[in-house]
């Protein structure tokens, strides 16, 4: 700013300052939602910063109005998601720990999976695979909520996690259900909620 004041303000660069106030205000507010989106240039940029985000962005519509589209869709979704988890605490711990467990890759791979949104058509889950679905108290309770819908939401949650699981390798797939079986049971409903859409 003090060397080249044209260029601050062209660059966008007072932009990018008053974000990072405003996210450094946020963080030192423990009140404050976890939840600081970025606009679409700075999501792109940030995503071209590397071979799998930069894959996204393409997938996503590159530039213009597809990638800003898309980005919303997705953090519409996050926030139905993290809103589900508890209180600002539970949603930081949350969201830290989804950035920190699982590699960029998987997480750019749930993220295109909220983009794509739910499938058109899936099969209702059998009696028994509802009954194993129900084999968790967390699970139940979400059925319960469902009452006679259970069986078509349940089926949309296999689905879906079946679309994760073929896009990712084992490990990571691993990892992502390691990440997901130590979820406080309000995420774990969130999630859950969130992949019956």
């Amino acid at each position: 700013m003090r060397d080249d004041r044209d260029r601050y303000f062209r660059d966008g660069l007072d932009q990018e300052l008053a974000r990072l106030r405003q996210e450094q205000a946020a963080s030192d507010d423990p009140g404050a939602s976890p939840l600081t989106y970025l606009g679409p240039d700075d999501s792109r940029r940030m995503l071209m910063e590397s071979a799998e985000g930069e894959a996204l962005a393409t997938a996503w519509g590159g530039r213009g109005s597809d990638f800003e589209t898309n980005l919303k869709q997705v953090q519409s979704g996050v926030s139905e998601i993290v809103r589900g988890v508890g209180d600002t605490r539970a949603q930081r711990a949350f969201m830290e720990r989804f950035d920190r467990s699982l590699s960029e890759s998987t997480r750019y791979a749930i993220y295109d999976e909220m983009r794509r949104g739910g499938p058109m058509v899936s099969e209702p889950a059998s009696k028994d695979a509802l009954n194993k679905f129900m084999a968790f108290e967390i699970n139940r309770e979400i059925a319960q909520e469902w009452g006679h819908s259970a069986a078509d939401r349940v089926g949309r949650v296999h689905k879906r996690v079946s679309q994760l699981r073929s896009r990712l390798p084992a490990d990571e797939f691993e990892g992502f259900i390691e990440w997901f079986s130590g979820l406080t049971p309000p995420a774990a409903k969130s999630i859950v909620r969130q992949l019956a859409r």
